[in-house]
């Protein structure tokens, strides 16, 4: 057991505080060159930063292929009649610029147009020359649609999100092409589909993607005959569409026949000018035994007219007009003179329909 004076510390003194010599007595090494310490950094900090170099040099790498080949313009055009050929509208659109179809209605930009078998999607691309400026590109294309060959410049553009500048994701701007009406009904059916055919200003233009369409007069249409035609969609020039208006057979043979009522009423007249007919004789002032005859009747035709409702009237004129044969008494120098005169006249007028009811009212 060890015992402190007074002149002692209260605590031994730090070795650190005291020479190496003095601690350690005569047997301590004197140091007489500088003491150089290696630092050698652990293995795993290497192995973190070139794991992290690694993922972003394949990011990199994944982001450049995507670009190459997901992503670039032919890959999108390709993506885009793939999907026309397996008749999935929705892939389609996704390869197109939304904006594109702004102002265009979406009547026939639903699945059942492409899924209808009057569909006839195109087949056979080709690709041809890619020019890239910037943001915009442009593709041309061959293909067929059926047996009809057909080529066409598609406009692309470069998509402005975050990931799309990332990866150059392109859209087709024209992938949704107009198909301007002529001629129409008020309503007409595509590939199955029935769409509003005008509106206060005529025929209107529907939205349509590339391929063949079938484009006709409803069966339940009251006035026009059920015909329809084809209509091929891809070409660079937008086709107009002249959807076959041809009057039912029932309905011209109710036209003609009410026609013929209201002639051979105004025949039944003993007058020189029948009112409400669209024949008469103005040269004789006077005249007695009036008499009138049909000689021959109008050749008539019903054709197609705007209503100005946003509708389709039929109208009805003749081609070859008719002729009644007048026949009376007038005098002349205090004689009774019999005359006959043929008198030529036209016929028009306008069907209109209630129902299943057909009424044909004259213009004249």
């Amino acid at each position: 057991m060890s015992t402190r004076t007074g002149d002692e510390p209260a605590f031994d003194e730090p070795a650190f505080d005291r020479p190496v010599s003095e601690e350690l007595g005569s047997e301590a090494p004197v140091l007489d060159e500088p003491v150089f310490i290696e630092y050698r950094p652990h293995r795993r900090r290497f192995l973190v930063v070139g794991a992290v170099l690694g993922v972003i040099l394949l990011l990199f790498t994944v982001v450049y292929a995507l670009r190459l080949t997901v992503y670039s313009p032919s890959a999108v055009v390709h993506a885009y009649f793939q999907a026309l050929s397996d008749r999935d509208l929705v892939a389609a659109l996704r390869t197109t610029d939304p904006a594109a179809t702004g102002g265009l209605p979406d009547d026939l930009l639903q699945p059942a147009v492409l899924e209808s078998e009057a569909y006839t999607p195109p087949s056979q691309l080709e690709i041809g020359q890619i020019t890239v400026d910037g943001r915009r590109a442009e593709v041309r294309v061959e293909f067929t649609i059926g047996d009809q060959p057909a080529t066409a410049r598609l406009q692309l553009r470069r998509a402005d999100g975050f990931a799309d500048r990332l990866l150059h994701r392109w859209r087709i701007v024209d992938g949704v092409r107009p198909l301007p009406l002529a001629t129409a009904p008020a309503t007409v059916e595509v590939n199955g589909v029935r769409v509003v055919a005008q509106d206060l200003d005529g025929p209107r233009t529907l939205p349509v993607v590339f391929g063949g369409y079938r484009v006709g007069v409803p069966a339940d249409d009251p006035l026009w005959d059920a015909q329809e035609v084809t209509v091929l969609v891809g070409s660079d020039r937008a086709p107009m569409v002249d959807v076959p208006m041809a009057p039912d057979p029932q309905v011209r043979a109710e036209v003609e026949r009410q026609v013929a009522e209201l002639l051979d009423q105004c025949a039944a007249s003993t007058e020189l000018l029948p009112p409400g007919c669209p024949f008469g004789n103005a040269r004789y002032g006077r005249a007695s035994d009036v008499a009138w005859r049909i000689s021959s009747y109008p050749d008539l035709a019903l054709a197609p007219s705007p209503d100005g409702f946003g509708g389709v009237a039929m109208v009805v004129r003749s081609t070859i007009d008719g002729e009644a044969v007048v026949t009376g008494t007038r005098e002349v120098f205090g004689q009774e003179v019999p005359f006959e005169i043929v008198v030529p006249f036209p016929v028009s007028g306008v069907v209109t329909v209630d129902g299943t009811e057909i009424t044909f009212q004259p213009g004249w």
